[in-house]
């Protein structure tokens, strides 16, 4: 008798823990830690999205400072620190599932406009289940290959 999964997120998350070896489930946490984290800084990042204030920082390299005449003002904010190599990591295994990504080389390229709820909700469930289906350059290789 087969069994058949329901197609709940956890029946992926079991289906490929079965087929992942240490080193790709290690991979795979590396890559939600570092999405949760992103997550976190956009969400920060878009309540402050109104502010027509000059910037200079990014969501990776941990906040970015409101500058007034030169000046930081009160609405700088911190935001977690990123490894810049996990982010990477991280765009390449996403951009073919969201559209916002498609031509971007760099997180730090993300456009206000794209930063959204809906985009945010996508990739805090994407963090959450940890079915990363993309391919970046520091994947653990196949036991097959």
């Amino acid at each position: 008798m087969a069994i058949k999964c329901a197609g709940y997120p956890a029946d992926a998350q079991i289906r490929s823990s079965w087929l992942m070896s240490p080193e790709q489930e290690k991979h795979s946490k590396e890559l939600s830690i570092t999405l949760l984290a992103l997550v976190s800084n956009l969400e920060s990042y878009q309540e402050h999205i109104d502010d027509a204030t000059s910037r200079s920082g990014n969501i990776i390299d941990g906040g970015w400072v409101n500058l007034v005449n030169g000046e930081p003002d009160a609405l700088s904010i911190r935001l977690k620190k990123i490894n810049k190599s996990f982010a990477m990591d991280l765009l390449q295994h996403l951009k073919y599932e969201f559209p916002e990504l498609a031509y971007i080389d760099d997180w730090t390229r993300l456009s206000e406009y794209k930063i959204t709820d809906d985009f945010i909700t996508r990739l805090k469930l994407k963090a959450n289940r940890g079915d990363f289906t993309g391919k970046c350059d520091h994947c653990p290789l196949d036991d097959e290959s």
